[in-house]
């Protein structure tokens, strides 16, 4: 299983980044804006995304092979996720707040480590959030260095 390191690292407020593929097999990635761990066995996630992404969303059908990697901004330690998607679906009690976590920590990140003024960085974020929950089948360590693509217990099944 998953060590409460990485746990912190996916639901906290690290850099997401979602993968996904059109129907022509073209690749297409896109920010994500929170993630929690619903289950470890067999893993799944919930993840929160721009409403206004159409390629994203258009690519997350139910079964579609997605990606989600989790990156600390201060320290470039890095998480792959990989799965299908079990649909898009409008968001939920808790969503607001929980996304409201993850910008500030997001944010407070960047803005310590590339003293990037907050101003600025607010311009990123969405108007309006959809999710998408992940039946997670793979996990990667995807940090910088000789380890990076190595596989990770993940419990998932």
């Amino acid at each position: 299983m998953i060590d409460r390191g990485t746990v912190e690292l996916l639901e906290g407020g690290s850099a997401l980044t979602i993968g996904t593929v059109r129907s022509d097999g073209a690749p297409h990635a896109s920010r994500a804006w929170g993630l929690d761990l619903l289950a470890f066995d067999p893993m799944r996630v919930r993840v929160l995304l721009d409403a206004h992404d159409a390629g994203t969303i258009e690519n997350l059908g139910p079964g579609a092979d997605v990606a989600v990697t989790a990156t600390s901004v201060p320290t470039f330690h890095s998480v792959q996720l990989k799965g299908t998607s079990r649909g898009i679906t409008p968001t939920a009690d808790g969503d607001a707040e929980r996304f409201t976590r993850y910008e500030r920590s997001f944010y407070d990140d960047i803005e310590a480590a590339d003293r990037t003024p907050r101003h600025l960085l607010e311009r990123l974020s969405p108007e309006e959030l959809v999710a998408v929950e992940l039946h997670i089948t793979e996990v990667y360590d995807q940090t910088p260095g000789p380890g990076a693509g190595q596989e990770l217990e993940s419990g998932a099944t």
